[in-house]
């Protein structure tokens, strides 16, 4: 079955528009204690990455390196621990309502039910079939390319080329495949994985012209949130392209915005407010606008909704 694209994207923004507040509802707290625990864990997690790269630029021993490495992992850690909890949580309560129509009882949700650990298992599998099927995919392209490099140069770097394009576009026919894993989760209340490839099966180009008008309207969302939070930082990236690979330079530039990443999320800093209300905003938007458009879709592809 395929899915109304137009049809499906203009029945999003009008589910977006009409109960903007019931979803300001689910996000607010869960997001506003995510953008708590990066308060918190962010300047340590900066901090550290510059004291890596001022022991690498030193030529610091193993053993500093691996001192400051284990406060990244530290920091990472925290920073996974709560985005497992929260991030779980806004969307299951965000599909909940877009699919069953459950709206919380109270002006917030913090809840982790069955629904939001569907989720969180869900994205796990999701990010080990990613990471086998990159491992996999890698080990053939090297093999595959060693042996045609034998026969030709040439021939190796056009089988190369062609092979990078094919593991390009399988990429994002399995992400599409894939796009509405989480709406599976909490429609059928299983892992959703199964679900998810079969009722996107024979949907894969309308859903990426779908996905397409939401990336779209994302990107002009993450360039005005790039705007107002992070100019700083984003600056930097044609000085790194610039570099042309310089191991110096680059290293260099990540240490400038690890300084600038540092500065942004000091409390005593005015600008601090600014980055983290826009962060905060960002947060719930993004989270609302993708999850309230997966929904959408698997109604209408369900047959729940009709084009």
């Amino acid at each position: 079955m395929r899915l109304p694209v137009f049809t499906a994207f203009g029945a999003s923004v009008s589910y977006i528009a009409a109960h903007f507040l019931t979803l300001l509802r689910i996000t607010w707290a869960p997001a506003l204690l995510l953008m708590a625990v990066m308060t918190y864990v962010m300047p340590a997690l900066s901090q550290a990455q510059l004291d890596m790269i001022a022991i690498e630029q030193a030529g610091g021993g193993q053993g500093a390196i691996f001192g400051a490495l284990g406060e990244v992992v530290k920091a990472n850690g925290l920073i996974m621990l709560a985005s497992a909890l929260f991030y779980p949580m806004m969307i299951a309560g965000v599909l909940k309502h877009v699919l069953h129509g459950e709206t919380p009882r109270l002006p917030f949700y913090l809840w982790y039910g069955a629904d939001e650990l569907r989720v969180f298992i869900a994205y796990i599998l999701f990010i080990v079939m990613v990471m086998v099927a990159a491992i996999a995919g890698a080990l053939a392209m090297t093999v595959i390319g060693a042996v045609a490099a034998l026969i030709s140069s040439t021939v190796g770097g056009i089988i190369a080329a062609v092979m990078a394009v094919a593991a390009i576009v399988a990429f994002i026919w399995f992400l599409l495949r894939m796009s509405l894993l989480f709406a599976a989760s909490v429609a059928e209340r299983t892992i959703g994985i199964g679900r998810s490839w079969q009722i996107t099966g024979g949907a894969t180009w309308s859903l990426f012209f779908y996905w397409l008008l939401w990336v779209i309207v994302m990107m002009v969302i993450g360039a005005i949130y790039a705007g107002f939070a992070a100019s700083d930082i984003f600056s930097l990236i044609p000085e790194m392209i610039a570099t042309g690979g310089d191991e110096a330079a680059m290293q260099e530039i990540e240490r400038r915005m690890q300084e600038a990443q540092l500065e942004m999320y000091d409390v005593s800093r005015p600008g601090y407010w600014l980055y983290a209300g826009a962060t905060y905003v960002y947060t719930i938007v993004t989270v609302s606008f993708w999850t309230a458009a997966s929904g959408v879709a698997w109604r209408y592809l369900a047959g729940e909704e009709r084009g």
